[in-house]
């Protein structure tokens, strides 16, 4: 048996959005920036996740989209959301994991003989050439001078 007020559902439908969330019949919204806000969590996971698997590029790429979307979600409002507090947090320690891995590899490729050494036959393995002939290489292509 149906207890409803046919006009009574008739009436609340107009208010119904898209999803079906309807509560006593008014829309039930979700905060401003709440989509900017969940883009931002998620470009932040991908670029800590990134930061591990390939580093350099895309952990700033992903890490610099997630602090613009957690900004943009921002909008007028005092305060931040949590997940965009969240975005910009994991974001900023991707970029700073990833540019002090790239800053280690440059001090340790400079002044450690044998990570010099074994870098070389790596990239000989992989590329037929030590990485020492390939800077070589470009200095002549571009006069100019890398090495000291």
């Amino acid at each position: 048996m149906d207890f409803q007020n046919n006009s009574q559902s008739e009436n609340n439908s107009s208010y119904r959005n898209s999803a079906g969330n309807n509560q006593g019949g008014y829309i039930i919204q979700s905060p401003p920036g709440q989509k900017l806000s969940m883009a931002s969590m998620i470009f932040a996971v991908i670029a800590i996740f990134s930061t591990a698997v390939v580093p350099v590029i895309f952990p700033c790429i992903f890490g610099g989209l997630s602090i613009i979307f957690a900004i943009l979600s921002k909008g007028y409002d005092k305060k931040m959301l949590s997940q965009s507090i969240f975005g910009i947090s994991v974001s900023t320690l991707a970029i700073v994991l990833n540019v002090s891995v790239m800053v280690g590899a440059v001090y340790l490729y400079n002044n450690n003989t044998e990570f010099h050494q074994k870098y070389n036959e790596v990239v000989k393995e992989t590329y037929g050439t030590s990485f020492d002939d390939l800077l070589k290489q470009y200095e002549d292509m571009y006069n100019t001078e890398i090495t000291q």
